[in-house]
C-alpha cells in the first residue's frame, strides 16, 4: 500500500492507443484514477479510456436487478446453519463461497472437482468440504430468495455477452477480483493478450 502502484500504472495507461479499460473491484479508486489521469488538463486524442469499477463493468452489460451479497447479509444466513459447519465461522465460509466455490473462471465448482482442491486452494481440509458444498447449494438459493447475487456467479452469468470493444484493458488492484471476474473483464479485449494487471 502505498508504493506508487496506481500512478505507475496510469502513466503506463497514457501510453496506450484506441479503446482502453481501466476497472478496478473500488468505485472511489476508479473515480480518483481518473481524476489523476485527466488531472493538470491531461488529454491523448489517440486514445478513448473508460474508468469503471467491477459494478459499472457488469451495469453496462446489463443493470443487475439484485445487489451484491455482503458479510453482513450474509451474517444471518451462517448463524441460521451454524450447526452444519461448526468448525468454521462466518467469515471464513464467506470467503470460501465466494472467493473459491464460486470464483472459477468456468462457473461454479461441482462437488468433485471441490472435493479435490489441493490444499492450498481451499480453507478447508477434504473432510469439511462435504458441508461446505452442502451449504454453497443453500447459499445459492438463498441468493436468489433474497434479491441478492455473488458478483462472481453474476460474471460468469454475463460472460456470452460481454462485447469484445477494447483495444486494451488495465486492471488495479487485481488480488481483488474473482478469477471469474477477472474473465469478464478479459472478454472485453479485441486482442487476448493486451492487458495488464497491477496489484
Amino acid at each position: 500500500a502505498g508504493s506508487g502502484k496506481t500512478a505507475l500504472t496510469l502513466t503506463k495507461l497514457r501510453g496506450l492507443a484506441g479503446e482502453v479499460l481501466y476497472v478496478t473491484q473500488s468505485a472511489f479508486l476508479a473515480e480518483n484514477a481518473a481524476q489523476l489521469y485527466f488531472s493538470h488538463g491531461y488529454e491523448n486524442e489517440r486514445q478513448s479510456v473508460d474508468f469503471l469499477s467491477f459494478r459499472k463493468l457488469l451495469e453496462s452489460i446489463e443493470v443487475p436487478r439484485t445487489r451484491a451479497v455482503t458479510m453482513r447479509d450474509f451474517q444471518p444466513f451462517f448463524e441460521r446453519h451454524r450447526s452444519s459447519v461448526r468448525f468454521t465461522n462466518a467469515h471464513a465460509l464467506f470467503e470460501e463461497l465466494r472467493g473459491v466455490l464460486s470464483a472459477s473462471a468456468s462457473g461454479p465448482l461441482a462437488e468433485e472437482e471441490y472435493r479435490a482442491l489441493g490444499v492450498r486452494q481451499s480453507m478447508f481440509p477434504p473432510d469439511q468440504r462435504a458441508a461446505v458444498f452442502q451449504l454453497f447449494a443453500k447459499y445459492r438459493s438463498w441468493l436468489v430468495d433474497s434479491a441478492l447475487h455473488d458478483p462472481s456467479l453474476l460474471a460468469h452469468a454475463y460472460l456470452p455477452r460481454a462485447e469484445r470493444r477494447y483495444d486494451a484493458v488495465v486492471i488495479d488492484e487485481i488480488q481483488d477480483l474473482t478469477n471469474a471476474e477477472l474473465s469478464l473483464v478479459l472478454a472485453g479485449l479485441k486482442e487476448s493478450r493486451s492487458f495488464m494487471l497491477c496489484g
